[in-house]
C-alpha cells in the first residue's frame, strides 16, 4: 500500500541526479580539425555550427537553455609548448589573461531593480577529451604606434591546477543599473579545462535558471 509512492519518490530523485550528471565516457583527442560535443567522426557541418538556445521567462526566474555540437580546434605553438585553440560559430572567447581562451557567449538581461539574482545549474551534459589543452587567453595588444607587443603571459598556478575552470559553466559576470533599469549579464560557456590533465569538458546541453528572489 505504502510500497508506490516509496519508489515513485526514490524514480524523482534519480532523475533529478542523473540529469545534473549526465555526461559521456572520456574519449581521447587525435588531430583533427573538429571536435563533437556528443560522437566522433561527425562531418563538419553536423560539428561546426551555431549553438542553439531558447528562454522561458517567468515572474521570478528566467529558464534558458543551449544546445551545443563541438567546434573547430586549431593547433598553435607558444613559447612553453603546444596549445589549441577551440572556435564555435557565433560565440568569443573569455578574455582573462593568462587562462585557458575558451569558448563562450554573454547572455544579456534585464531585470528588476529590486532584484536578488543567483544563477541554478539545472542540467550539464558533455564529452571529455584527453590530451587536449586550449590555448591562454593573451592581454590586448597596444594600440599606440612603435608600442611593443606585450610578452606571452600564462597563469602558471592554474595551468597546474587539476580543477575544472571555469568552476561554473553559468555565472553572473556583470550586473550594471542606468537610467533607473537594471540589466544583468550571465556568461555561458561552450567547454571546461582541467589544465593540468589536459583534459577538455566539451559542453552539448546546458540548461540554467536565473532567479529574482
Amino acid at each position: 500500500m505504502y510500497l508506490q509512492p516509496i519508489l515513485m519518490r526514490c524514480l524523482g530523485f534519480l532523475t533529478i541526479f542523473c540529469s545534473l550528471f549526465a555526461c559521456s565516457m572520456t574519449q581521447d583527442y587525435q588531430d583533427s580539425s573538429f571536435i563533437s560535443s556528443k560522437k566522433v567522426k561527425l562531418t563538419s557541418d553536423v560539428v561546426y555550427k551555431a549553438p542553439e538556445g531558447a528562454v522561458d521567462k517567468h515572474d521570478d526566474y528566467i529558464d534558458v537553455s543551449y544546445h551545443f555540437f563541438g567546434g573547430k580546434v586549431v593547433r598553435s605553438n607558444s613559447p612553453v609548448g603546444p596549445f589549441h585553440y577551440m572556435h564555435v560559430p557565433k560565440l568569443g572567447k573569455m578574455g582573462e589573461a593568462g587562462a585557458p581562451a575558451l569558448p563562450m557567449r554573454n547572455d544579456l538581461f534585464e531585470i528588476p531593480l529590486d532584484a536578488t539574482p543567483r544563477v541554478e545549474i539545472i542540467s550539464v551534459k558533455y564529452v571529455v577529451y584527453d590530451n587536449l589543452l586550449i590555448y591562454p587567453a593573451q592581454p590586448p595588444a597596444p594600440d599606440v604606434y612603435g608600442a611593443k607587443a606585450p610578452p606571452f603571459t600564462i597563469n602558471k598556478i592554474l595551468y597546474a591546477s587539476n580543477e575544472w575552470f571555469p568552476s561554473q559553466v553559468a555565472s553572473i559576470y556583470s550586473d550594471q543599473k542606468a537610467a533607473q533599469k537594471r540589466y544583468l549579464r550571465v556568461q555561458v560557456v561552450a567547454a571546461q579545462q582541467q589544465p593540468a590533465s589536459k583534459k577538455l569538458r566539451v559542453l552539448s546541453e546546458v540548461r540554467y535558471r536565473l532567479h529574482f528572489r
